[in-house]
């Protein structure tokens, strides 16, 4: 993605937010939102990497569980 590392980061700080309330709130919606999300973070690289390293673990431990 284009988007400058702020705005990268700001968006893995969103997405990290939003894991926590998507399994919650709706769990069958969730795995699919994990993969969406995981493939987002395959495209963001400029971002904080402990954050984004952080995700991807949170979203692929999700995915497997399911």
């Amino acid at each position: 993605s284009q988007c400058s590392t702020f705005t990268q980061t700001m968006k893995f700080c969103d997405m990290l937010d939003n894991l926590s309330d998507i399994v919650e709130k709706d769990p069958k919606f969730a795995k699919t939102y994990m993969m969406e999300k995981r493939y987002a973070l395959n495209l963001m690289v400029s971002g904080d990497q402990e954050l984004r390293k952080d995700l991807i673990g949170l979203t692929e431990s999700y995915v497997n569980l399911i």
